[in-house]
């Protein structure tokens, strides 16, 4: 493909993409800070009392449940560290969700409501698939192979001859305002293509796996009924094959089981 085609393609798919991009951007640098910009926004809802002593698992989901009887635990996020709250999701009739967080130590519900009572938690549905479902995850799907495409047609376009890449970057500072600001793109962009091709590639093999399991038919099942002893039997277990571990999360599928996930000891 010629330099001109590489070009060509490159502004095309910035100017189709550049809405989505950006909002991915902005809830993506959300999400980076999202506990402490949880508890800036909603302090009480969304702050611990900073103890490090947590109650059982069934106490946290047999008070979101008396919360919202009628809306089935789908699930239940432990905190990350001793000042975030445990974070709760519920399902119910006609898709319908409902969140709570609850305080770690004592299980009280501290706030719940629709997705949009927790902002940092709709920035997220966002970023990842647009509270859409099938079709938001294939449109975010999109966006990353279009993001690929955007840096591999962007380092094309730029590739120098061999011993002037660093003279490629330069920005002439006798340059009009507008030829400055399309070599600062030029150069920016080329510095962190890797950075942005990475980012596209993971989302990507993250949200397609979704996608694929969105669209393959399901047999409708009745959820199974768990009580208090069955959940903490489960938790003792898992933590029996990983002693030392921080639970990160419990999940409740529709099948006869439960999934329980923890931090990775190792950094980050």
């Amino acid at each position: 493909m010629s330099k001109a085609s590489l070009l060509t393609l490159h502004r095309w798919l910035a100017l189709a993409f550049a809405p989505l991009l950006l909002l991915q951007a902005l809830t993506g640098a959300a999400l980076i800070f999202r506990g402490p910009l949880a508890r800036v926004l909603d302090p009480a809802g969304m702050s611990a009392s900073g103890q490090f002593r947590q109650a059982a698992v069934s106490a946290l989901t047999s008070s979101a449940e008396a919360r919202f009887p009628a809306y089935r635990l789908r699930r239940i996020f432990l905190p990350p560290s001793s000042k975030d709250t445990v974070f709760a999701e519920m399902s119910g009739a006609a898709g319908s969700i409902r969140y709570l967080s609850l305080d770690p130590v004592s299980a009280d519900v501290l706030a719940a409501g629709t997705i949009w009572r927790f902002p940092l938690e709709a920035a997220l549905q966002l970023h990842y698939r647009l509270m859409d479902g099938r079709f938001g995850l294939a449109l975010v799907l999109t966006n990353g192979l279009a993001l690929t495409l955007l840096g591999a047609s962007g380092l094309g376009f730029w590739w120098p001859r061999r011993g002037r890449i660093l003279k490629s970057l330069a920005i002439r500072r006798a340059a009009p305002g507008r030829v400055k600001l399309r070599l600062w793109h030029r150069s920016a962009g080329v510095t962190f293509s890797v950075l942005l091709l990475f980012s596209a590639i993971t989302g990507i093999l993250m949200a397609a796996p979704d996608l694929a399991e969105s669209a393959a038919p399901t047999a409708a099942q009745k959820p199974p009924t768990r009580s208090s002893a069955d959940i903490d039997s489960a938790v003792s277990l898992a933590q029996a094959q990983f002693p030392g571990a921080r639970l990160r999360d419990i999940r409740f599928p529709p099948a006869d089981r439960i999934d329980i996930n923890f931090f990775a000891p190792e950094r980050s």
